[in-house]
């Protein structure tokens, strides 16, 4: 018993990222792959659960952090999806800017139990 609490500890300290970003043309099927792989990272016990929740960075912007925080707690446990991601620039534009900043927020707090994946074009991203 007492090895396997060991065990399980020392997993959190080193537990990976799952986060990824997917590139690509349009209809090259970005959003498929990654509804599938949530299922892979549940099958694997890399996530608990295959909940896949799926947005656009201009919805993201459209309706602010705090819409945004909502579905990150929705996602929890599986995958967020975000099309369009490079529509986020914080630089470029000031409604980006706090959804990026929750963004890499919870890309580290909860990369125990949340997969972020990025999708766009390969130009844009």
């Amino acid at each position: 018993m007492r090895l396997q609490q060991l065990s399980a500890d020392q997993r959190k300290k080193n537990s990976m990222a799952f986060n990824y970003c997917f590139v690509g043309n349009p209809g090259t099927g970005k959003t498929t792959v990654a509804r599938l792989f949530a299922n892979v990272l549940k099958d694997s016990k890399n996530r608990r659960s295959n909940t896949f929740v799926e947005c656009t960075a201009q919805t993201l912007k459209d309706e602010g952090a705090d819409e945004f925080r909502l579905k990150l707690k929705k996602a929890a446990g599986g995958v967020l999806f975000i099309d369009e991601a490079y529509e986020l620039d914080p630089v470029g534009d000031f409604k980006g800017k706090p959804i990026v900043a929750e963004l890499l927020t919870a890309a580290e707090d909860k990369r125990d139990d949340l997969s972020i994946i990025l999708a766009g074009y390969e130009d844009d991203i």
